[in-house]
């Protein structure tokens, strides 16, 4: 008898402690899980090819892509993984190569953003090394 006593009270205790020492914060819940924060589409390990008359212009790699698409914001494509970019002559000849640790596209203003440790090099072999840089592809323009 006085063994069950003691036994339950441990339980009590123990069950008691449990309860206490648990919260739920459901702000913090709610802004963990938010729809806003998640990408509308997402794709691993995936490869775009652009082609223009049946000819490959543009072969992009990358190993996670985020599409979001708020009514609120603008649309935009992240690639926080990274990319590869080989551009292709008229000849389907590797004319250049990209690489850059994380890349963002802007839709509606056709812009570009690839940052941490930029790498463009031409087939003639010119090396452009950049932290940071920009294509305007409606100004056909390339900046950092």
């Amino acid at each position: 008898m006085l063994w069950s006593l003691k036994f339950r009270n441990i339980i009590l205790t123990i069950t008691i402690s449990f309860f206490c020492g648990c919260t739920t914060d459901m702000s913090e819940i709610n802004r963990i899980s938010s729809r806003n924060e998640l990408p509308d589409i997402q794709a691993k390990n995936l490869e775009i090819i652009y082609s223009n008359n049946a000819k490959i212009k543009v072969r992009l790699t990358t190993s996670e892509l985020n599409r979001y698409m708020r009514k609120s914001q603008e649309i935009y494509t992240e690639f926080p993984k990274g990319i590869k970019v080989l551009f292709f002559d008229a000849n389907e000849k590797v004319e250049s190569r990209l690489t850059a640790n994380y890349a963002k596209y802007f839709e509606e203003k056709q812009l570009w953003l690839v940052k941490y440790d930029v790498e463009l090099i031409n087939n003639e072999g010119v090396v452009l090394n950049s932290e940071k840089l920009f294509t305007d592809e409606k100004r056909q323009l390339i900046y950092t």
